[in-house]
């Protein structure tokens, strides 16, 4: 994927900087609801919860990236990437598919219809057209040419306006296109950017779309791993390695067992490629944070 540098327009601002703040939706469908607290709480997947959070916020606290007010959107984006993206190796499957898998045969059968369709939600970048207050709107994909949706949505079409840039993740239901709930809207100004950019070859659809998920939707508009840890002192990147290690594999990875971990092997490559293996760590995005700490550490030695 190009570097975030491609996304900045000439004030050195990313489209993200135009964000509207969403009024939650409390009218969100049942069944998501219902596979989003359910399927954290299985014992197969909980235990990789809170490693994913931290690799979500690379390290950070929610309210670094979204404030004190907006913590609660950031950390509702994180929650549904873990569910609906986040792959779990040793189940080979989401925790959302794997709770459909130990579910489908309790549900009814307009319940299964139901689940089967939101597991073939639609995640990106749309802008929005025929606003319809109370009703819902018109999702333009800007990553899928010639892809339209239409989203029932009564409560934030009140707020919307034609033009508008939704980054989310629609799920098809019965015809139409529901919210999760956890989308972000900008202003005109930053759906002009993203057209902008694209038709310039700044942003490649195509290259996008081969990685999209919760994260890397969130790391084209300005964050990523690199910025999240750039200029950090060593002292709180050596604590966020041994942290985020003792997450994976709780109690093996003291300080001195870290430090001589570091020691032994200056490589940064090739000693993520050896923890990932002995950690069992297939996630790309903690291959991602596990690298860029470790290299980070290295070079100031």
């Amino acid at each position: 994927m190009p570097s975030n540098d491609a996304y900045l327009d000439p004030d050195g601002q990313y489209p993200g900087d135009e964000s509207l703040r969403l009024p939650s939706l409390p009218d969100r469908l049942a069944i998501l609801e219902r596979i989003s607290t359910e399927a954290i709480n299985d014992p197969h997947v909980s235990r990789y919860r809170r490693r994913a959070q931290f690799v979500f916020f690379c390290g950070q606290e929610p309210a670094d990236l979204g404030g004190y007010e907006g913590q609660l959107e950031v950390v509702g984006r994180c929650l549904e990437w873990f569910v609906f993206d986040y792959a779990i190796a040793e189940l080979e499957a989401t925790p959302a598919e794997y709770w459909y898998l130990q579910h489908a045969e309790t549900l009814s059968e307009s319940q299964r219809r139901d689940v089967s369709d939101c597991l073939q939600f639609v995640l990106g970048l749309f802008e929005v057209a025929q606003v319809r207050p109370e009703e819902g709107f018109l999702a333009v994909d800007l990553l899928r040419p010639a892809k339209r949706y239409a989203v029932r949505e009564r409560l934030i079409s009140t707020e919307m306006e034609e033009g508008h840039l939704l980054l989310g993740r629609l799920f098809p239901h019965r015809g139409g296109f529901v919210l999760s709930g956890m989308a972000a809207l900008m202003d005109r100004h930053a759906t002009d950017q993203i057209r902008d950019f694209i038709a310039a070859g700044k942003m490649n659809p195509q290259s996008i779309l081969a990685e999209i998920d919760g994260v890397e939707l969130e790391n084209l508009f300005g964050r990523s791993v690199h910025e999240s840890t750039a200029g950090l002192e060593r002292g709180v990147l050596f604590e966020r390695l041994g942290r985020f290690l003792n997450l994976i594999e709780p109690g093996e990875f003291t300080p001195a067992r870290v430090e001589d971990i570091l020691a032994h092997q200056p490589d940064a490559l090739k000693l993520t490629a050896q923890l990932c293996d002995h950690l069992r760590i297939s996630c790309r995005h903690e291959i991602d944070l596990l690298f860029v700490l470790i290299d980070a550490l290295l070079r100031e030695r």
